[in-house]
């Protein structure tokens, strides 16, 4: 199954603000499916997609909390920024992600089940869930 690649650009760009290499990152990644990886608008397969978040965890040494830096990242990456800038000037961060989780995440990542808890005015929590293989 092909999925966005939008996540995949934006987890190497958060992962290298964090100063985790791309080429460490992508080694365990066949160079065939590498080329659509450098395309934001593009697909990727579901297998590269984990394959990424594989190599990610092994990585940070299985450590959530760098995991959650990476996370905390991916709202940096250049990727993202410029959607966020423009999504604030219509919505509220939180109908925003709102949006994503109900529409734009099922068709991008269609393994995954995610929810979205409002934590505070200016806090969300995602938790997501992906089905054993």
């Amino acid at each position: 199954m092909r999925v966005s690649s939008k996540l995949a650009v934006q987890l190497l760009e958060a992962s290298g603000a964090v100063g985790i290499g791309r080429e460490e990152l992508l080694a365990a990644i066949p160079p065939e499916s590498r080329a659509s990886l450098n395309d934001n608008d593009g697909s990727i397969e579901w297998d590269t997609l984990i394959g990424l978040f594989d190599r990610l965890w092994q990585i940070v040494d299985a450590d959530p909390e760098r995991m959650r830096g990476i996370g905390r990242a991916l709202v940096h990456a250049p990727s993202f920024v410029l959607l966020r800038r423009l999504a604030r000037t219509v919505v509220s961060a939180q109908s925003l992600y709102g949006a994503w989780a109900r529409w734009i995440a099922p068709v991008a990542l269609p393994h995954v089940s995610l929810r979205q808890i409002t934590v505070s005015r200016s806090r969300l929590r995602f938790i997501g869930t992906v089905p054993a293989p």
